[in-house]
């Protein structure tokens, strides 16, 4: 008899316990959930791997600023603001080393990106042949482009847009809403040869430490109407906007650097030849129409 009570006891004390943790779950307390930008170290690397939305409405933020101090060499991860329906605008900064691939995919309303470099890396071909330099850290074929930032998947706001990287292809979807991208570049830096070949983007701002501009960078960029060269491009390289039919404005920075303007350059555009300031070399054709 004794022991059947020993073992109701038991049973019933294992029932309240279960009963008071059942109770505990369902008592609505807030559930305690981090947000903000999302990132981590490994070795001596960080990476950005997610943007979680607090509710207070915030549509811009600057990734290098919302870092703690003395993290650098961030590389921003695949789909890191995938899906993300609140930024309009965001800004890498000087802290960012790396971006992979669709780090930026079917996002919904980002309006404006700004970022040092285009493609994977700071560190890619500038015109055809350069590859013969050995950099293991090179951003090479499609990952020197914006192809790179943004998904190869169809979604719902997504605009294809086809990019030639110039040994192929590749379709990319970009946010319906982006209208804009700055290259700031805070160290010198050639925009890479392709690497806005065929982009449907609207506005493409130049500034900062740029002091070059590749062979078909903005060749076949249809929807670029005007651009600013700042002071410090030395070169533009050939067929840079070969094909950019409607860019009829191009202003150079005063006291600019430049130095060459390469063969077709500026062909099948609406600009002459009025445009290059004196004592600039000039190549072959730079404002043909075919």
């Amino acid at each position: 008899m004794k022991k059947f009570l020993k073992i109701m006891i038991c049973a019933l004390l294992v029932l309240a316990t279960v009963s008071t943790m059942l109770a505990c779950s369902n008592n609505n307390s807030p559930t305690v959930k981090a947000t903000g930008l999302q990132y981590k170290k490994i070795g001596e690397n960080y990476f950005v791997y997610d943007y979680v939305d607090d509710g207070t409405g915030i549509t811009e933020i600057n990734v290098s600023e919302l870092l703690k101090d003395g993290v650098d060499n961030v590389t921003i991860k695949s789909g890191a603001f995938e899906n993300n329906d609140t930024l309009t605008k965001i800004v890498l900064g000087d802290k960012v080393a790396k971006i992979e691939a669709g780090a930026f995919k079917n996002m919904k309303k980002l309006e404006v990106l700004e970022l040092s470099f285009v493609g994977a890396t700071a560190v890619s071909d500038a015109f055809i042949g350069e590859t013969t330099r050995e950099n293991p850290d090179k951003s090479v074929d499609s990952a020197r482009t914006i192809a790179h930032l943004f998904g190869t998947e169809e979604y719902e706001g997504g605009v294809p847009s086809t990019i030639n990287y110039g040994g192929g292809t590749t379709k990319v979807y970009v946010p319906a809403t982006l209208d804009t991208i700055i290259v700031n570049a805070t160290s010198e830096y050639t925009i890479p040869m392709y690497a806005f070949n065929g982009s449907l983007i609207e506005n493409i701002i130049i500034t900062g430490n740029v002091d070059g501009i590749g062979e078909y960078a903005f060749a076949n960029c249809k929807k670029i109407a005007s651009i600013n060269i700042p002071s410090s491009v030395k070169n533009i390289y050939k067929n840079a906007f070969d094909g950019a039919i409607n860019l009829k404005t191009c202003t150079f920075g005063d006291n600019t650097a430049l130095v060459k303007v390469y063969d077709y350059a500026f062909r099948n555009t609406r600009l002459d030849s009025s445009i290059i300031p004196s004592g600039v070399e000039q190549g072959d054709g730079v404002f043909d129409k075919d």
